[in-house]
């Protein structure tokens, strides 16, 4: 009776050392399965996050460059702008001396 029991528990063990090895498994590879579709899921959010930014950088790309062809505009009239009130000043200034000249 006493044997009995004691093979009914090493059957017992040897069982719960099948389940316990079962279920480690089945955690590795749960944890598997997890990881790659974890990996999956960045891919997926980085393929659409740069498929939202590409318009975007787009958009943005445009806009620096109608802002840059104002900028040169807006410089290239205050050049000539400074270069037409140089002129005037220059024509005034030797307006001036000639008359001082012209004066003695």
């Amino acid at each position: 009776m006493i044997e009995e029991f004691i093979q009914s528990l090493q059957r017992a063990e040897v069982e719960a050392d099948g389940i316990i090895k079962a279920a480690r498994e089945k955690v590795q590879s749960i944890g598997r399965d997890s990881e790659s579709t974890l990996a999956m899921v960045r891919a997926s959010a980085e393929l659409s996050l740069q498929q939202r930014l590409g318009p975007i950088d787009q958009e943005t790309e445009q806009q620096m460059k109608l802002a840059e062809g104002q900028f040169r505009l807006d410089l290239k009239q205050q050049l000539e702008s400074l270069e037409h009130q140089a002129h005037d000043r220059r024509r005034m200034v030797l307006d001036s001396l000639l008359s001082r000249l012209i004066a003695r």
